[in-house]
Order: C-alpha cells, then sequence, then structure tokens
C-alpha cells in the first residue's frame, strides 16, 4: 500500500438525508446549561433527530446558511461543552435505537419511566464480542441490555446518565480505567457526521496519519487534506483534554475525545468482555502514609498495559480508589455516609476484584495478606449485590454532599481534574495537602476578620465556631478523592461565601498549573469544553495552561479543515476568536 493510499479515506456516497420534518423540543431552556450551573446559553431552536438521516439533513441545512451547532447529550458535563451561544441544538436523545441488520443479535429495552424503546446490536468476530450503539443510549441502559447476556462494557464511566455519544466524544473513563483504560482503548468504529453533511465510516487500525497529516475524499468539497498540530501530549494514563494526536496515529483516535469540533457521532462500534464475579473492599487508615504505602505495593502488583484482560491475577483490581481524612470527615459530619467511618480514621483505599469460584479463597488469602501489611484500622469487604450498592453509595455520597454543600450556600463548584505521570502523584498529593491547609487558613481568618497573610493557632479557632462538631466541619475548606491509581485525584473546594469562592478558584488555578508542571494533564476524563481561566485580566481557554497558543491555532486549523465554515461545537476546546485567527493564516 503506498503512502497516499494508507492515511486516505472516502467519505460514503450512498448517504441520503431526510425529506420529513424533524421533531423540535417544546422548550429551549432544558438546553442552555449542563451539570455544571457555570454557563448559560442561548439558541433559537432544539432539533431532536431520530436517525442518521436526520442529522445529515440538519447539518447540511445548517453549514449551506452557517448556522452554528451546538451537539446535547444527557446534560451531564461539567464543562459548558454542550452549551449553545446562538444558533441551533441538535440533542442526541432520540437516537436510542441501532438499525436491524442481518448478522447480529438485537438487544432491546424498554424504559418504563420515560416510555423510551433501545436497542443495540451484538457480534463476535476474530477480535472478540462487540457492541454496535446509537449516540443517544446512556450507559446504565447499556448495561442493562449488556447484563442478561453475561456481557460488559469495560470503561464503566462514573456518570450512568451519560449517553454513549458524549462519552466518547470526551474519551471518559471511570474507576474501572486503572485496568481497563478510558473510552479509547475500547472504540472499534465510529460513523459520523461531518459538519458539512456527509458521512464517515471510520474503523480502527484503516487509515493512518503519513507525514502528519489525513486526506478525506468527499463528494461535495473535492479532496480535504487534514494537517496534525506538532505537539506533545502529557505522559499520563488518561487526558481528555484538547485532541489526540501523535506521530502514526490512527484517524479514529482524531475523533475520540474531539468534544464534538470535528463531526457529530451516529453509531458507535465497541468492543466488550466477559462480565465476571467480583468482590470490592474498603480499608480505613489511621494516615494517608500508611494508605499511599498500600496503594503503591497494590500498582507495583498490578502494572500491566490498560486494557489487558483478566488473566487470573489474585492482586490485579479493576479499580483503585483513595479518599483523604477530610472527604471521610466530611461524610462522617454530614451523616452522608452508608458505611460507618471510624473515627480515627485519616484516609481510605478502595478497590474491586475480579474472581471465580476456584480461585476465590487463594486470591482473598493473597489480599488478607496484603491488607494486613499496611495495618487498616477497618476493612469492609462487600460480595452481595446488596453490600456492593453500599459501597456504590459510599462513592456517589462524598460528590453528591460536595454539590449539595455548594448549592445551599449559593456559590459554584470548585473542583480540579488533573491527572500526573505515576512518578509525580506523591508531588501531586503533597501539593493538595498544602492548598488546603491555605483554604482552612482563610475561612479560619476571614471569621476573625483578619488579614489573609494571618497565622493563627489552633487555640484561636475556639473563638470563632460555636461547638466543635461547627469546628470541625470548618475546618474542611477542601478534600480530595478518586482514581489514584491512574494518579487522577478530584481536589474539591467548599467555599461557603462569595468571598471564599473567589479565593478557592485562584487555589484551584494553582492546582492545575502544578499538574502541568508535573507533566499532567488539565482534564483527565471530563474535556476541557468551554472552561477558561484569567490571566492578568486576559480570558484564557483552560486548555492553553496545556499547550501554547500555537498548538491551539493549530488544532483550530485542524478543524477548518473538517468545518471551514466553523459552525459545529463553536467554542470547544478554544474560543471562535482562534478560529478566525488561523483561517487568516491559511
Amino acid at each position: 500500500m503506498n503512502k497516499r493510499a494508507l492515511n486516505t479515506i472516502s467519505t460514503l456516497d450512498h448517504v441520503e438525508a431526510s425529506k420529513g420534518p424533524i421533531p423540535c423540543s417544546n422548550s429551549v431552556e432544558p438546553y442552555l446549561t449542563d451539570e455544571s450551573s457555570s454557563f448559560k446559553g442561548v439558541a433559537e431552536k432544539v432539533f431532536l433527530p431520530r436517525c442518521e438521516a436526520e442529522v445529515v439533513q440538519l447539518m447540511r441545512e445548517m453549514y449551506s446558511r452557517g448556522v452554528e451547532v451546538t451537539v446535547s447529550g444527557s446534560g451531564t458535563s461539567l464543562t459548558g461543552a454542550r452549551v449553545p451561544f446562538g444558533g441551533i441544538v441538535i440533542s442526541m436523545e432520540q437516537m436510542t435505537s441501532t438499525p436491524m441488520r442481518p448478522g447480529f443479535q438485537a438487544l432491546q429495552f424498554k424504559d418504563q419511566r420515560t416510555n423510551r424503546e433501545y436497542r443495540v446490536l451484538t457480534g463476535v468476530d476474530q477480535k472478540g464480542s462487540f457492541m454496535i450503539a446509537p449516540p443517544g443510549i446512556t450507559l446504565e441502559i447499556v448495561e442493562e441490555v449488556l447484563k442478561p447476556m453475561g456481557l460488559m462494557y469495560p470503561p464503566d464511566p462514573t456518570e450512568k446518565t451519560a449517553t454513549m455519544g458524549g462519552s466518547v466524544a470526551t474519551n471518559a473513563s471511570g474507576s474501572r480505567s486503572f485496568r481497563y483504560g478510558p473510552t479509547r482503548s475500547w472504540v472499534r468504529r465510529l460513523r459520523v457526521v461531518l459538519p458539512f453533511g456527509e458521512v464517515l465510516e471510520v474503523r480502527r487500525g484503516e487509515v493512518k496519519a503519513v507525514e502528519n497529516r489525513f486526506i478525506i475524499e468527499t463528494s461535495s468539497r473535492g479532496v480535504i487534506h487534514v494537517p496534525l498540530p506538532t505537539m506533545q501530549m502529557p505522559r499520563v494514563r488518561k487526558n481528555s483534554a484538547g485532541l489526540f494526536v501523535e506521530e502514526g496515529m490512527d484517524l479514529i483516535d482524531l475523533f475520540i475525545g474531539s468534544e464534538g469540533i470535528l463531526g457529530i457521532f451516529t453509531e458507535i462500534e465497541v468492543s466488550l468482555t466477559q462480565s465476571r464475579e467480583t468482590f470490592q473492599c474498603l480499608a480505613f487508615y489511621p494516615s494517608r502514609f500508611q494508605a499511599l504505602a498500600f496503594v503503591e505495593k497494590v500498582m507495583s502488583l498490578s502494572r500491566k498495559p490498560a486494557g489487558k484482560p483478566f488473566m487470573g491475577d489474585f492482586t490485579n483490581p479493576l479499580s483503585l480508589e483513595y479518599y483523604d481524612g477530610c472527604s471521610l470527615k466530611f461524610l462522617d459530619w454530614g451523616g452522608k455516609s452508608p458505611i460507618p467511618i471510624p473515627g480515627n480514621a485519616e484516609a481510605a483505599v478502595e478497590f474491586e476484584q475480579e474472581v471465580d469460584e476456584e480461585t476465590l479463597e487463594v486470591c482473598m488469602e493473597k489480599w488478607d495478606e496484603l491488607l494486613d501489611e499496611f495495618h487498616p484500622i477497618q476493612t469492609y469487604v462487600a460480595f452481595t449485590e446488596d453490600e456492593k450498592r453500599r459501597l456504590v453509595e459510599f462513592r456517589h455520597s462524598l460528590p453528591e454532599a460536595v454539590n449539595q454543600y455548594v448549592r445551599t450556600r449559593g456559590v459554584s463548584k470548585v473542583a480540579t481534574d488533573v491527572a500526573v505521570p505515576e512518578d509525580e502523584t506523591q508531588r501531586m498529593i503533597d501539593f493538595y495537602e498544602e492548598v488546603g491547609r491555605r483554604a482552612q487558613t482563610e475561612r479560619v481568618n476571614r471569621r476573625l476578620g483578619l488579614s489573609p497573610t494571618h497565622i493563627m493557632s489552633m487555640e484561636d479557632e475556639s473563638l470563632i465556631f460555636k461547638d466543635e462538631k461547627e469546628a470541625q466541619g470548618l475546618k474542611v475548606a477542601s478534600l480530595y478523592f478518586g482514581h489514584i491509581g491512574d494518579s487522577h485525584l478530584h481536589l474539591n473546594f467548599l467555599p461557603e461565601s462569595h468571598g471564599e469562592l473567589e479565593y478557592m478558584k485562584n487555589l484551584a488555578l494553582e492546582v492545575v498549573k502544578k499538574g502541568v508542571e508535573l507533566g499532567g494533564t488539565v482534564s483527565a476524563e471530563h474535556g476541557v469544553g468551554k472552561k477558561f481561566y484569567l490571566e492578568d485580566g486576559t480570558v484564557k481557554p483552560l486548555l492553553e495552561l496545556m499547550y501554547s497558543k500555537e498548538v491551539l491555532l493549530g488544532m483550530a486549523k485542524l478543524k477548518l479543515a473538517f468545518d471551514p465554515k466553523g459552525v459545529l461545537n463553536v467554542g470547544n476546546m478554544f474560543p471562535k476568536e482562534y478560529l478566525t485567527e488561523a483561517a487568516n493564516r491559511l
């Protein structure tokens, strides 16, 4: 195969646009924000296409008119990616059934709450089991339809009400990414409606970059040359910040994690694995040093390439999660924990391990030995569905409690999504501890009316708190938890006033900069969407903390190859002005 053929692909020439009316939402209001509530948009109309042909019709019409289009999934984003700033919204919520075709098994599900019907197709080939899914199906429905077949979709992103389309658009991941890697590792094929309304079908392994470019042959625009920007990606296990670019890359990886700026997914094919029995464990420790030593030992026993299947290992967990002492205190004081938390616990580690009947006893002995080596105060082991449900509730109760805390105080949430290289995990945690102490000092000083630079003694706190519980609770100005196996911990600040909010935003910015300094990413799993930061009074895209403006202009140039009019998901990754500047350089 010659070089030109290797990096060349053609759009499909048999895709017709729909001719009939496309349903619209009665209200645009629910589509003007997302889960973060940090952005508020505007839109003229919200369309609800039911099939690929209707998406093609919409994009051909909007592109010809130069109308901006924002794509919406289920609204679980925390970055404003689905928030429109003009034009129309295309919501994928009604694209929930994969068209039938021979040679595949159809799995169907009807959601009794919404009366909506879902369908995926499954098959088996030389690479293993796979699923063909529509973009609007949610991850919780995917889990429901696969469970009776003994199958599972391994990435298992945390937000179960997110859609398949949204999870691919952000390269989403969850706790099991420690074993299985992020979404990217499991995507085999994508059908994508390009901004000008032609359809591209991209299969992994078929089209590779040559001399830093792809070539796309189209019906309406002739040959498109897609130049890749020159950039160095962070050396982390998880990354959802910016476009994926590397030498000799696969074309499918350009679309995964692209946050909708290059096209709209209409069909997604992913690999599946057999589901297996697991047990879970939550271990509480009297110090973070013991907990982190346990983590390091587990990781040294579990270091295998992301996505490697279960091979009968006894200490090779699916997930490895961490909770700092403030997280535990915050849950305990608020009465939010479904599992009793020891009063002297300063850290906790949670893991999930695959097992089978033949090896269960040996596996448990190995884990018991490993746990005992680092002297936990208490362990909670879950075997039954009810016990596992309590652990899931424990894991989910923490971010829910944080969200409730900030809502009741009328302030917005301040959190980070930083991941760093594995060998920099300890330095990042040390920095979390440092900024946490600074946030607590700021809170106490504000209560006393002192300047931010005043250094208090612990005894001074008794002057301003009504009782011991309030004193302890108000000391929790920040907490961190998350996927420590991927060196990816979420730092959450807990502002109780708008004054604290601004101070903590500045601390969060310091944290993100520190993560980048250590070779990490500004976003490991959420994407960057329309997030920004302020530098010397100038608004800049969050991604510019990680890459230079020249790299972002390179990404803008790449987008313009697909979308010369700049109509699709404008503002994600970089602002509209960068598209204009990149266009002026062409």
